[in-house]
């Protein structure tokens, strides 16, 4: 299994102790009616990481992601995970936790693989 999405995976995982799924961004993509798999996957790495809304609005507009599929996202992310919390820069968490890979954390296990993290 391919452990992609890891900051959406780590924050579900060590704040609520859940998973997100085998598709992550498929599903995502599905619900939101985008169909390119790169826009969902940089739409989650930009909202991922930023600290507010329109820092994260103003970053995707400049790869091309518009506003009307921004919001679609967002939405489509509420939808599917309602306990994962966008824009308050997570990236620094997740980076923490991935630097410290293979140490237990609030009971959930961490294994670097490659360039991505199985929890």
């Amino acid at each position: 299994m391919d452990f992609n999405v890891v900051n959406l995976r780590l924050q579900l995982a060590v704040t609520h102790g859940l998973g997100a799924g085998e598709t992550p961004y498929e599903n995502t993509g599905a619900i939101a009616k985008v169909s390119e798999r790169s826009e969902v996957k940089m739409f989650t790495a930009i909202v991922m990481g930023a600290s507010d809304r329109d820092t994260a609005m103003n970053a995707c507009s400049k790869v091309a992601i518009t506003q009307s599929k921004f919001e679609s996202l967002e939405v489509a992310f509420a939808q599917l995970y309602p306990e994962l919390e966008l824009f308050i820069g997570w990236g620094m968490n997740a980076q923490n936790l991935k630097g410290n890979a293979g140490r237990m954390r609030q009971g959930i296990v961490c294994l670097p693989v490659h360039e991505a993290l199985a929890v």
